[in-house]
């Protein structure tokens, strides 16, 4: 499954989809907010109120696109 979803990450707009963990990707419009928790990662809290876990390694570069977009 990770080899269709890194396909489908090659395929998207990267300045509108960012892939948060290993089996997410998300839609920079569609993420409310980020907050932080313990021991580094974070969750991104979508506009539909689904929370979503955010890996250490990914927070940083979401935290800037975000803070790009708006």
């Amino acid at each position: 499954m990770e080899a269709a979803l890194n396909e489908l990450e090659r395929r998207l707009d990267p300045a509108t989809f960012f892939r948060i963990s290993r089996s997410v990707i998300v839609n920079l419009d569609h993420v409310a907010e980020v907050e932080m928790t313990e021991a580094g990662y974070g969750d991104a809290l979508l506009k539909t109120g689904v929370r979503l876990q955010v890996s250490r390694r990914r927070l940083k570069t979401l935290l800037d696109k975000l803070d790009g977009t708006r």
